[in-house]
């Protein structure tokens, strides 16, 4: 209840995203640039999300983390930036379990993400040391 509280705040409608039939005669139409991420520990943090599909040549305009920390939504500035990842990072270890991604079906996505974390103010280290 508070994974779908949390969604439909994020303009995230969570039936169709997670209740979307893989089978049948209709075809379901998908996001290009938002990756559905499946099979997450409960111990995923945005953060490190946001490092880990910025790593693989991505730039990350939003990452949806809800409560449960089972599942996220990325979002990613271009398709072809989003396509890179997704292929680079589909089954790969993600803590101690295989991640599991899918382009996440359009109607899913009621508006645009609302940001959960500003990416901009995510500095490393060494810059943050520079700014003192």
């Amino acid at each position: 209840e508070e994974n779908k509280e949390y969604f439909v705040d994020k303009g995230i409608d969570l039936e169709a995203l997670v209740g979307h039939s893989t089978s049948g005669k209709d075809k379901i139409r998908r996001s290009d640039t938002t990756i559905l991420v499946k099979n997450l520990p409960h111990t995923s943090n945005v953060n490190d999300l946001v490092k880990l599909f910025s790593s693989k040549g991505g730039q990350v305009e939003d990452v949806l983390l809800p409560p449960s920390r089972s599942l996220a939504v990325v979002k990613f500035k271009f398709p072809n930036e989003a396509n890179l990842t997704f292929k680079k990072l589909a089954y790969t270890r993600y803590q101690y379990v295989p991640l599991y991604l899918e382009w996440a079906p359009l109607s899913a996505i009621n508006k645009d993400i609302t940001k959960d974390v500003k990416l901009n103010e995510i500095t490393p280290k060494e810059d943050v040391e520079d700014e003192i």
